[in-house]
């Protein structure tokens, strides 16, 4: 029984060894033969294959970077080819390159290369209050230089801590009370809202300001210390304006490829 099924098997498909002319990459490395090996269903005639070649991803962090391996990958007839191949704009901090064609045996397309943006090991802390020396340095640090963000920094640094009396808020601005002297009392006027521009996608594009609700309280545990925070508003138009950023730089540099957005 187990004779006959291993010749029933055996009549069923036999290897093939096949080379692929479209698959010689050439250039100033030299040349390389790449083969492929399959086998042949003798009774529907269908070839599949055996351990098929899989490209494995590239992993980037730069549009620069990307720019340059597409290039190389044109010049020396690589993998990687314009008129098979679409690069897609996920996100502001991720873009994919991969196969326009499906895979007929899953409908999977082949990715690539992958291109995240690197992250700053501690970012800002959106929606936590820090006492003023800290959140005046994390607003330095990971913001772009704008108008905006000189007035918020001037405006905190004229606010002590020890010094904060009362804070009123009319919806546009806050008010605070400081004392100033022995007996003499100033009043700090802080704005509400606050557009900046946080440095979040790739270095090649331009910061995109946002809208952020910016408070100013006394400590929790101690009254004596002061604290600010930044607050997300919900607006998510400063994501499309980068991907059109990201989508102008790449069609610039990379001529005649499918760019999605």
């Amino acid at each position: 029984m187990i004779k006959e099924a291993l010749e029933y098997i055996g009549k069923l498909s036999k290897p093939v060894k096949i080379e692929i002319p479209d698959s010689v990459i050439s250039g100033n490395i030299g040349e390389i033969q790449i083969v492929r090996n399959f086998l042949l269903n003798t009774q529907t005639g269908n070839y599949v294959e055996v351990n098929p070649l899989k490209y494995t991803p590239l992993i980037l962090s730069t549009l620069t970077g990307l720019s340059d391996i597409l290039k190389i990958e044109e010049e020396i007839n690589g993998v990687i080819k314009k008129e098979s191949s679409i690069i897609c704009i996920a996100d502001y901090d991720d873009i994919v390159v991969f196969s326009k064609f499906y895979n007929t045996k899953d409908l999977s397309r082949e990715l690539f290369i992958s291109v995240k943006a690197k992250k700053n090991e501690n970012e800002f802390q959106f929606g936590q209050y820090l006492d003023i020396e800290k959140f005046r340095i994390a607003i330095a640090t990971f913001f772009a230089k704008s108008t905006d963000k000189d007035i918020l920094l001037d405006s905190i640094s004229r606010v002590e801590s020890g010094n904060i009396v009362i804070s009123e808020d009319d919806g546009f601005s806050q008010q605070v009370s400081a004392k100033s002297g022995i007996a003499r009392k100033a009043t700090v006027t802080l704005p509400k809202y606050i557009s900046l521009a946080p440095f979040r996608s790739f270095p090649e594009i331009s910061p995109v300001e946002e809208d952020f609700l910016f408070r100013i309280r006394k400590g929790r545990s101690d009254d004596s210390v002061i604290e600010c925070s930044l607050h997300r508003t919900g607006s998510i138009q400063w994501k499309s304006e980068i991907s059109k950023q990201i989508k102008k730089w790449l069609s610039e540099k990379l001529k005649g490829w499918s760019i999605v957005e």
